[in-house]
């Protein structure tokens, strides 16, 4: 298991995880996500390609609609 930060929380996960597997994990709707992965935006159409690594740093930033 690695060991990374998800909006400030310690979590683990597999070593192979992607950005998208870790979307997967949380269940989390790709529609309405952004990531940014240590310090960068990352592109939807990336996210298979980024494997998480040991310390890396990933903020999910969830929209929501209302008014």
């Amino acid at each position: 298991m690695i060991n990374l930060t998800l909006n400030g929380e310690k979590m683990q996960a597999k070593p192979d995880t992607s950005l998208f597997g870790l979307v997967q994990i949380k269940k989390l709707n790709p529609d309405v996500i952004v990531i940014e992965h240590n310090r960068d935006i990352i592109p939807k159409a990336k996210w298979a390609e980024v494997i998480l690594k040991e310390s890396d740093y990933v903020e999910i930033i969830c929209f929501v609609g209302g008014g």
